[in-house]
């Protein structure tokens, strides 16, 4: 059983090594991603955003994910103002925000608390943490059921379960979190991520478990993963990142 153990946490930290140093960022031949990325915890239906300067008021793209809604600004909306004022329009409120030009081009990520009315720049730690917990665990009950369904019923086995995937899925999610939540071909990434998980759960698996045949072992790891994708692909699409 420690010999089982040492070889999960080994391939495991392998995995979790690969995803977090897989983190490379292309635009070819892909959709200009936006210059500003405002997040806004809660928005209301009839919240607007514009970028306000003078008499130009241009209106920010909007996009809703469950109890987030993400408003966008791309560089060629930049390149009419100069010093301008993100301005924020409801039926319970109005106002406006100072904001500089962004340092980069694109993916510039900022969190607004209509609240405190501030900006905060980048994605918050315990939204992170929040949204990375919650696909975790999410995973961990859909590959359960399947690891249910597959006959696995050994306390050990279960323990190898969780670790593996606690480990594995945990890097994933960490790695996915890496990316602007409106990232052209995310859902490229998450694929390309969850392929890495499936080869290695494969190998840990296999060797970690010894309940059952090898072939039912593997049947169980990709019928789980491939659950996985599906429904992650859907909470990719629909669901804040």
């Amino acid at each position: 059983m420690l010999d089982s153990i040492k070889k999960v946490l080994l391939y495991g930290s392998m995995a979790l090594l690969l995803l977090l140093i897989s983190t490379n960022k292309v635009f070819a031949n892909a959709a200009e991603p936006p210059s500003i990325v405002i997040i806004v915890p809660g928005a209301t239906e009839d919240m607007k955003l514009f970028i306000v300067e003078g008499n130009i008021e241009i209106e920010a793209r909007k996009i809703d994910k469950k109890w987030e809604t993400y408003f966008t600004i791309y560089s060629r909306d930049l390149e009419k103002v100069n010093d301008f004022k993100i301005k924020v329009s409801s039926s319970k409120e109005n106002f406006e925000i100072d904001f500089a030009k962004p340092l980069k081009r694109y993916n510039n990520i900022y969190v607004l608390k209509t609240k405190e009315k501030v900006l905060i720049e980048g994605k918050t730690i315990s939204r992170s943490i929040k949204l990375v917990t919650l696909r975790i665990l999410l995973t961990l009950m859909i590959e359960a059921m399947v690891f249910w369904i597959f006959g696995f019923r050994k306390k050990k086995s279960w323990i190898a379960f969780l670790i593996i995937n606690v480990i594995t899925q945990g890097g994933l999610n960490i790695w996915i979190n890496t990316f602007p939540p409106l990232q052209s071909y995310l859902l490229f990434n998450v694929i390309l991520g969850e392929i890495m998980v499936l080869i290695v759960e494969l190998v840990v698996f296999i060797n970690a478990v010894d309940e059952h045949k090898k072939s039912r072992r593997m049947c169980y790891v990709v019928a789980s993963n491939l659950l996985s994708w599906i429904i992650g692909g859907y909470l990719i699409s629909t669901f804040p990142i």
